[in-house]
């Protein structure tokens, strides 16, 4: 597959992705990027709007996606998972296979040598409810769900709100300028 029909099927998968985020995750070449976006534009494959404080382009495929920050604080997570090394196995937007919870996101991801799963939560203006985690954990349906799961995953916050840790499974809080994204590799 073409490296154009793999960013429009990322973005299409993510509902929405900045010059930066395909650059990392595809290219690392800026000025390179930019033009095979341009084109891909000009072409029809994609739509771009400019972020009125970044001026940097955000890219979606067919109509304008509803909670466009909410999108990219996901494609960005993705991103940077990848630039610090970690091998992304799995990456599920919006996922619903779980009863009673759509996390944003789902991840399996391993990192030196340890593999790991997690849900996805990024969360910019409301409180992170973990409550419904909880209750997923305690009512064993995840286990039921997934009967070789070797363990509940854990839940990642990408949120710049506080979070309260718990006992029940680990909780990764990872502030929204992902400056301390090195804590999904850390135990």
């Amino acid at each position: 597959m073409s490296k154009s029909k793999e960013i429009v099927k990322f973005i299409e998968k993510f509902k929405a992705a900045k010059t930066s985020t395909i650059n990392t995750i595809f290219y690392n070449s800026l000025r390179y990027t930019q033009s095979k976006l341009k084109k891909m534009t000009e072409y029809g494959e994609l739509q771009r709007v400019r972020d009125y404080y970044t001026f940097e382009y955000i890219y979606y495929v067919g109509s304008k996606p509803r909670q466009m920050r909410h999108r990219l604080l996901l494609t960005d997570f993705y991103a940077k998972m990848t630039e610090i090394g970690i091998d992304i196995v799995l990456f599920e937007n919006e996922y619903s296979e779980v009863p009673n919870i759509r996390p944003d996101g789902f991840v399996a991801y391993s990192y030196n040598n340890s593999n790991y799963i997690a849900f996805i939560e990024t969360e910019r203006s409301n409180k992170l409810d973990i409550d419904k985690y909880k209750k997923l954990y305690k009512s064993g349906d995840f286990f039921k769900r997934f009967p070789n799961a070797q363990s509940f995953p854990r839940l990642i916050a990408v949120t710049d709100k506080k979070v309260t840790p718990i006992q029940e499974f680990k909780v990764v809080k990872i502030k929204e300028d992902f400056s301390n994204i090195s804590n999904l590799i850390q135990g």
